[in-house]
């Protein structure tokens, strides 16, 4: 196993994370995003691409995001600096200034399922996961505002792998036992089937609208976001969930519900916010007592041989490369 950075809250592995939504960013838009203790902007050029670039200007330090995008650039707010979406500077303002190797670094960046999303390296390793989203325009992706939470992002995307809690902290027993699997040195997968007891309030609605019987495709990627599919009483519930580092040990935790097969109805309409309401209490049942419990976690872990799925995502973490 390589350095600790699960866990870390002074090193960053090279991983996609989720930073913003799509309609955050408007064409001639400028947002800035933290990512532990680096500082980002995003823009969209007038052509609607996406660019992630350190905010830092690499003349005095001016934050880029305080800027204004002109074209497919953006322009330093200080002293009129233009940067392209490679991150080097395109002129300086004054023609005797040899602007030649003078750059930012440039964080490579794409939308997918309504979600900006930005890779902390160079070139990315692996591609982010996504659903199979038809062609059609009958899909829909609608995510939760990002919640700031004193918990660590790598202990938010885990905590599913976590077995043992599954009974102690939510009420559902194992039906068979969980199969959890490396599909590559950047992918866990894990299938849970679950009887859902009715210990809490929560759990009583949710067998009331769906059932007792619940079957999970738990999917995790580079420590940062995890994709789950879900069926209980035949009915499919798509969730991703996706966590950056803030500093001082917080992070953003988001939810996105993915709605597939969408009539002309639902869409013009609108309702299918009736069927994220469903499962927004379905996920408050699985997540009520986890954040609590998560924040007032001092992590120094004694792992045992109950600890699969956590031992296959830390070591995931751990083995990625480290961003300079």
């Amino acid at each position: 196993m390589g350095e600790m950075v699960f866990g870390s809250n002074t090193i960053l592995p090279q991983t996609w994370f989720v930073l913003a939504k799509s309609n955050q960013l408007k064409r001639g838009g400028v947002k800035r995003v933290q990512l532990l203790n680096q500082k980002i902007s995003l823009f969209r050029t007038f052509s609607g691409n996406l660019v992630a670039l350190k905010s830092r200007c690499p003349h005095l330090g001016a934050d880029l995001s305080l800027g204004r995008v002109d074209g497919e650039a953006i322009i330093c707010p200080f002293h009129n600096w233009k940067f392209d979406s490679s991150g080097h500077c395109m002129n300086a303002n004054e023609s005797s200034i040899d602007v030649k190797g003078i750059k930012t670094f440039s964080y490579p960046i794409l939308e997918n399922m309504g979600l900006i999303w930005v890779f902390n390296g160079p070139e990315p390793l692996f591609d982010p996961p996504e659903f199979c989203l038809d062609k059609s325009n009958s899909s829909k992706t609608l995510t939760v505002h990002g919640r700031i939470v004193k918990t660590h992002y790598n202990l938010l995307i885990s905590n599913g792998l976590d077995i043992t809690h599954w009974k102690y902290v939510h009420g559902m027993e194992f039906i068979k036992p969980p199969e959890i699997e490396n599909v590559s040195e950047y992918h866990i997968r894990a299938r849970f089937h679950f009887l859902i007891k009715p210990i809490n309030i929560w759990n009583r609605i949710v067998c009331t609208l769906y059932g007792n019987r619940l079957f999970l495709d738990y999917n995790v990627y580079g420590g940062s976001v995890c994709l789950v599919k879900g069926i209980i009483n035949n009915k499919s519930i798509d969730v991703l969930f996706s966590s950056s580092p803030l500093e001082n040990g917080k992070s953003i935790a988001r939810v996105s519900f993915i709605f597939k097969n969408l009539g002309f109805f639902q869409k013009t309409f609108k309702l299918y916010y009736f069927k994220f309401i469903k499962r927004f209490i379905m996920l408050k049942s699985v997540l009520h007592n986890d954040i609590k419990i998560l924040s007032s976690i001092d992590y120094h872990p004694g792992f045992t041989h109950k600890d699969e799925g956590l031992i296959k995502v830390v070591k995931q973490v751990n083995n990625l490369p480290k961003h300079l």
